[in-house]
């Protein structure tokens, strides 16, 4: 992947859901540095299969809104 640029992720996101599990659903929050709303749910969906090995089928991305910035 040569001349490939890549470009800092600039803008903070929250992404909420629920994943499916033997006990029913349970509910997430996470937190998501990304470009923009498309790549913040890919990384969502992601991290959720990574950690939890959930297939894609059974997560479920109910809201995704850009975080406010935090004054100083």
């Amino acid at each position: 992947m040569a001349g490939k640029k890549t470009v800092p992720a600039d803008r903070n996101f929250e992404v909420s859901g629920e994943l499916q599990g033997r006990k029913g659903k349970q509910k997430f929050s996470l937190s998501i540095n990304a470009h923009n709303e498309s790549y913040a749910a890919e990384k969502a969906l992601c991290i959720i299969g990574s950690k939890h090995k959930k297939p894609r089928r059974k997560v479920l991305l109910t809201e995704i809104k850009e975080a406010q910035a935090k004054k100083k």
